[in-house]
């Protein structure tokens, strides 16, 4: 069963979701220098929503407040996942 703790990393990491996609999005016809601060913009907002996808898996992990149904998947995930 899902804690608060898990509740507000969910919606951490979902906000870190939307934001990356906003600055993604973003990219679509800049020009030259312009381009190149949106895509730095975009890298930032990624790497925040990485830091969020992995602080949730991590808690997953340690707290054991897996979401039923999920616990399969995600041992197979996160070894893939990792470098």
């Amino acid at each position: 069963m899902p804690c608060e703790e898990w509740s507000r990393l969910v919606e951490q990491y979902r906000s870190a979701i939307k934001g990356y996609s906003e600055a993604a999005s973003g990219l679509s016809g800049l020009p030259g220098a312009e381009f190149d601060k949106a895509w730095e913009q975009a890298e930032k907002a990624r790497k925040i929503s990485e830091g969020y996808r992995t602080a949730l898996l991590d808690h997953e992990h340690e707290h054991g407040c897996l979401v039923a149904g999920r616990s399969s998947n995600r041992a197979t995930h996160r070894q893939r996942s990792r470098p």
